[in-house]
This record gives structure tokens, C-alpha cells and sequence, in this order.
């Protein structure tokens, strides 16, 4: 065994570290070289999680998302992927606690680089790369995070997540009046 914490010991003291400072500090005032030294690993350690700051704020997202892709690269159907994905998704602490740690302006522009790369998979999956299709896929992918978003922001006695996606996907269904 190698020297050294556990790979998913270290995601959750990283992720901890970052939370902790955010909420202590704020994100502006917070560095990765903080973190770092917060949750007791290297910067390389670090990087080897998150290539930005601002992707400590998505860990949760970027999971599901990492998940689609295995679905879709299994070649599972992209909504029983999407289904999959989002059963395991959790509300990233950011998300909850926007003020308090000072992201909520850098949250919007993260957040569009998950849509983008939902959009991508989507893409990917259906292998049609044409005016209809793109503009299908980025239509799908700002409706799935509108429903996630609704689902993020419902506060604790939120309902599960599939329902706040299937509602914005019917949106689409039912076309724009």
C-alpha cells in the first residue's frame, strides 16, 4: 500500500478544508496553497482533485457528471444514464451557503462550465452534431440544470431531484407558448 491518506480520504479532508475556510475566510480571501495546508496535503495532492479553485465549489456535480460519462461510454441510453447520475447527486455546500462564503457571484459562471460539459456529453452520446441537434442538446442540458438548480435552492424539504428535472424537462416538451 502506498504511503500516505487514502484517494477518498483525501477528496473529503480537501473538501472539508475548502468548506471550513470559505465559511471562516470567504473564497476571495481563500487560496489553494490554504486549502492545502488546511487539509494537511501537498498542493500537488490538490491538483490532482481540482485544476481551479472555484471547481471545490462543484465537487458534488462534477461527480454525477462523472458518472453519466461512465454510462454513456458503457453505452447506456442517455436518459437511463441521466437517471443514474442524478439519483446519487448531492447539494454542494456552496450552494447552500452562497453568502456566508462569499461565491454566490462566482457560482453562475462555474456552474455554466457543468452545463457546457452536460451539453457535451449529450452531444457525444446522440453523435449528432448538426444545427438541431446542438441547439437540442443545449436545450437540454439548461433545462436539466434549471431542475437541478430548483432542486438545490427547494431548502431541505425538497422533493428528489428526478421530479424538478422531469418538470423542466416537460417544459420543453410542451414547446413555448
Amino acid at each position: 500500500m502506498p504511503a500516505g491518506r487514502p484517494r477518498a480520504s483525501s477528496r473529503a479532508t480537501i473538501e472539508e478544508a475548502a468548506g471550513e475556510l470559505f465559511l471562516e475566510r470567504g473564497y476571495a480571501a481563500t487560496s489553494l496553497a490554504d486549502i492545502a495546508q488546511r487539509a494537511g496535503v501537498a498542493r500537488a495532492t490538490l491538483f490532482a482533485y481540482v485544476s481551479a479553485k472555484s471547481d471545490l465549489l462543484w465537487l458534488e456535480v462534477d461527480d454525477a457528471l462523472d458518472v453519466l460519462e461512465a454510462a454513456l461510454d458503457r453505452g447506456e441510453p442517455a436518459s437511463t444514464a441521466l437517471a443514474g447520475a442524478l439519483d446519487g447527486c448531492r447539494v454542494p455546500l456552496a450552494v447552500g451557503q452562497a453568502e456566508a462564503m462569499g461565491v454566490a457571484d462566482e457560482l453562475p459562471e462555474s456552474g455554466r462550465q457543468r452545463t457546457a460539459r452536460l451539453e457535451h456529453l449529450l452531444a457525444r452520446a446522440d453523435g449528432d452534431h448538426g444545427l438541431a441537434a446542438r441547439v437540442r442538446h443545449r436545450a437540454l442540458a439548461a433545462a436539466i440544470s434549471v431542475g437541478w438548480e430548483a432542486w438545490a435552492l427547494a431548502g431541505s424539504a425538497r422533493d428528489p431531484l428526478r421530479r424538478y428535472v422531469d418538470d423542466a424537462l416537460a417544459v420543453l416538451r410542451e414547446g413555448v407558448e
